[in-house]
């Protein structure tokens, strides 16, 4: 099954105004074509390695995707997400297990056309230091080891805590997003599937580890030695040890983390892991769906970049995104979208180069997990940001969620990204580790809604499902009034315009005359 995309045609006029080297086609090959480089060749380009993959399951027509290419694009993207925005969220990811014709015992973990080991070396890119790269190395270990020894039953073990200053200094720990929380990770078999089951879990000292290792009580029912105690490098090291019967993990990863409980001695950390324990068993449901929602969004942005890719210039929907941002881009990422900019007797167009689209990539991803990070309540985020603001977010993304065809919401998911972006929000963690897109803050947010630089094809939309809003389509708290800075009544939209009770804000009545 494949999905079709609507095909976009530039003019002859467009394509010859070019003067800039596009995109090249990619390493890898399969049946489908190949479009952007298949394989990042840096820790930047590693943000588009989802739409490479895009690029390499397009059809030779260009107009559709292999679906089940693009189930596992949005299963990486559910888990970026929950890592990168979503706190006390258990992730779930399932691969294809191919079993072995000489030993069914044995076999291969398959996706998109790699193999486990192949997809864990993939993940050196991510990193820049020494220190992070070693824990890497773990990493492919792991995945090596489960790909020849994952039987049904057994659940493989792989512990890995924040760095501590043994394995690196804070600064890089920082910057590689290894600074704040363990990683505790399950992988057993599940018919014809690997399943990883994974949590991040902060505030655990490298001691418990240690303990609860050495106790031969321990879920592996084995004392088990670290070679280093203060290294968490060490603690990875054991997973081959850490073969654990499933029945005895009936909450995957949390159960592991439970467990360790009695072996941490300092008091707030025990309490602090314990209110952890609390929210990981809070609602997973509803967890899952807010990051399937921005997942998909994420998603589809990286079908509208690998269709840019195609044609050699980006599309409506690109387009639009880097309209809301046009206050709001550094001056070095203004520079490069400007000099990606032609103009014709047709109009204006910019061309899709890699460059560009790691620029744009990294902007999404700052929009979404934001976003995401807000309406799932992270206090680590929501600390960065004012509170009307947040909760502006919030009430905008609710909306989207409950009508995501009405008018109102598309005209605040258009010009929301220039909120979100005042604030320059660090974000993320996990695998792909943190996020910093260096918007400019100075400043103020205008809750009215400028067409003027949109793509006809944004207008059309809008003008089109306007008809279909009633007058009173949406109620929000007012963030607009210069002569306060709380909340202090409420916008409706009526005509088409947004108004204020508040006779001294300027978006009341009498001021919109």
């Amino acid at each position: 099954m494949a999905i079709a995309v609507q095909s976009i045609n530039p003019s002859p006029e467009l394509l010859s105004g070019a003067r800039l080297e596009l995109i090249e086609g990619g390493a890898e090959t399969t049946s489908f074509q190949t479009g952007l480089e298949a394989t990042p060749r840096s820790r930047e380009e590693c943000m588009l390695a989802d739409v490479d993959d895009l690029a390499r399951f397009r059809s030779a027509d260009g107009g559709s995707y292999d679906q089940s290419a693009l189930d596992s694009i949005l299963q990486n993207k559910v888990t970026a997400v929950e890592e990168g925005a979503i706190p006390h969220k258990i992730s779930e990811v399932r691969h294809q297990w191919i079993a072995s014709p000489e030993d069914k015992k044995s076999g291969v973990i398959m996706d998109l056309g790699r193999t486990a080991v192949q997809t864990a070396m993939r993940g050196r890119l991510f990193y820049q230091y020494d220190e992070s790269l070693a824990r890497c190395d773990e990493e492919v270990a792991y995945a090596a080891y489960n790909q020849e020894n994952l039987e049904a039953g057994v659940a493989h073990v792989m512990i890995a805590p924040r760095m501590t200053r043994k394995d690196a200094s804070l600064e890089v720990a920082k910057k590689e997003g290894l600074a704040e929380a363990d990683s505790i990770q399950i992988n057993y078999l599940d018919a014809n599937e690997a399943v990883t089951k994974s949590i991040l879990a902060p505030d655990v000292p490298i001691q418990a580890w240690v303990d609860w290792l050495a106790d031969p009580d321990n879920l592996a029912r084995k004392s088990i030695g670290v070679e280093d105690p203060e290294s968490a490098l060490s603690v990875m090291r054991t997973f081959s040890q850490l073969n654990i019967p499933l029945e005895k993990l009936p909450e995957g990863p949390v159960t592991i983390l439970e467990s360790v409980l009695p072996h941490i001695k300092d008091l707030e950390a025990y309490q602090k892991v314990l209110g952890h324990i609390q929210e990981f068993r809070g609602n997973q449901e509803e967890k899952g769906e807010i990051a399937l929602n921005f997942a998909t969004r994420w998603r589809d942005f990286d079908i509208a970049l690998d269709q840019s890719d195609r044609t050699g210039f980006v599309s409506d929907e690109v387009e639009d995104f880097i309209y809301s941002l046009k206050d709001r881009w550094s001056d070095e990422d203004q520079t490069l979208i400007d000099n990606h900019k032609i103009i014709s007797s047709n109009g204006a167009a910019h061309v899709m180069t890699r460059e560009l689209a790691i620029v744009l990539q990294n902007a999404k991803r700052n929009m979404i997990l934001t976003s995401a990070a807000v309406v799932a309540g992270n206090s680590q985020v929501l600390k960065q940001i004012d509170p009307e603001i947040a909760s502006y977010i919030y009430q905008v993304e609710k909306k989207a969620q409950e009508e995501p065809g009405a008018i109102a919401t598309m005209e605040l998911m258009a010009r929301m990204n220039s909120l979100i972006a005042s604030q320059n929000v660090k974000v993320g963690g996990g695998c792909s580790g943190i996020n910093e897109a260096n918007f400019r803050t100075n400043g103020e947010f205008n809750m009215e809604v400028d067409l003027s630089g949109m793509s006809e094809s944004m207008i059309d939309r809008l003008k089109k499902e306007a008809e279909e809003v009633d007058e009173d389509g949406l109620t929000l708290k007012c963030v607009n009034c210069p002569e306060c800075t709380t909340f202090h009544d409420e916008v409706k939209k009526e005509n088409g315009k947004y108004y204020c009770k508040n006779s001294g804000c300027k978006l009341s009545k009498r001021k919109n005359k």
